[in-house]
């Protein structure tokens, strides 16, 4: 008897219990994606951090070179650190073409055996041959500035230095990206 009321029962509410098997294959799936992607995601985040290099940690610090030295140093002998590098850089604010920035600049050393990075032809149609130095009073700058300020070669580059005072003027050389990939 139990037997037949629940067969009755349920050809009753088919629709129902269809409905409800629908949703939760749903959100069955949607949940499934969601921990899929954030997974996927942090996996593919790591694995570009190692192979550009990058670390856990980044600090940014000013000083003299006494104190970075120090600072290295003590980087260095932790257990968990595998390598400590300093970047020389200077954070300015510039003008293009009578146009003063809205956010500082970063004024980077190159150094083409430690970043990887990419030359633009002068057209800017494709990539040329790096330099193998940069002259002095020249400047390579990302490409965005072409649109951002219609900045071209030859053009002049203020950077204006309030630590040291005064301000300094480059010509502009070229165009670059950093590479996506280790340098050779």
């Amino acid at each position: 008897m139990r037997r037949i009321l629940l067969k009755a029962s349920m050809k009753r509410h088919r629709g129902s219990l269809s409905g409800i098997f629908f949703l939760i294959s749903l959100s069955a799936l949607f949940l499934t994606a969601v921990l899929i992607v954030g997974y996927s995601a942090g996996r593919f985040e790591k694995r570009e951090l190692a192979r550009l290099g990058y670390g856990d940690m980044t600090a940014w610090v000013s000083g003299d070179a006494a104190v970075l030295a120090g600072l290295s140093g003590e980087l260095r002998a932790q257990e968990a650190v595998e390598a400590v590098s300093v970047q020389p850089l200077i954070f300015s604010d510039y003008e293009i073409n009578g146009q003063d920035s809205d956010s500082e600049g970063q004024l980077i050393l190159y150094e083409p055996s430690r970043v990887a990075y990419r030359f633009f032809d002068g057209d800017m149609s494709g990539y040329g041959e790096a330099p193998k130095q940069v002259r002095s009073g020249e400047v390579y700058l990302p490409a965005s500035l072409v649109s951002m300020y219609g900045a071209a070669v030859g053009d002049e580059i203020r950077f204006f230095l309030a630590r040291q005072g005064g301000e300094l003027a480059l010509t502009v050389a070229g165009f670059l990206k950093i590479r996506l990939w280790e340098a050779p």
